[in-house]
């Protein structure tokens, strides 16, 4: 079933004989020409493991934030790339799980990992920067909690979630 997200609808397809989905939208009307996002499958040759992960398009529907592992060991690398175009930019994370957009389409907020593969810290980079300057912005020094930043449906808040077996909690900013 496609997501509407403004005036887009988001949707993911498979094709028979092919391994993986393939990411799409249609503009205004499910009636609308298809524009292919990210072809799992074009993505995948040559590797003998690939697997997408977190998959997030800017509020301006320009850019797309994904992430993609190719080991097997569950290691993400975030992507940044230009829907207009379908190149990516030279941003490249690795050691990644969760993503998302702030409003101005520019900064990505994005989860790290530790040793035992926890998400842990929270981070906040901008495009076409260094990854080695990305400010941390959170870092769950407790192991029993796990994160995950996300955000709300309206896409004005973004939300830090944090977990363990024995509570939960959430942290919200503006996402402008």
């Amino acid at each position: 079933v496609p997501e509407k997200l403004d005036h887009y609808f988001y949707y993911t397809r498979t094709e028979e004989g092919k391994q993986y989905k393939i990411h799409c939208r249609k503009k205004s009307s499910l009636d609308a020409p298809e524009e292919v996002l990210l072809d799992i499958n074009k993505e995948a040759e040559g590797f003998e493991h690939f697997d997408v992960g977190a998959f997030e398009v800017s509020h301006n529907h320009m850019l797309l934030a994904y992430s993609v592992d190719t080991s097997g060991a569950e290691e993400y690398t975030i992507h940044v790339r230009d829907l207009a175009t379908g190149a990516n930019l030279t941003d490249a994370i690795p050691n990644t799980y969760s993503i998302e957009w702030a409003a101005d389409n520019n900064t990505i907020f994005y989860t790290t990992l530790d040793p035992a593969h926890r998400p842990y810290r929270l981070w906040k980079h901008t495009l076409r920067t260094d990854p080695a300057a990305d400010a941390l912005v959170y870092e769950e020094k407790d192991e029993s909690y796990y994160m995950d930043v996300s955000s709300t449906k309206s896409r004005r808040y973004l939300l830090l979630a944090l977990g363990s077996i024995n509570s939960s909690e959430y942290r919200y900013i503006k996402s402008d």
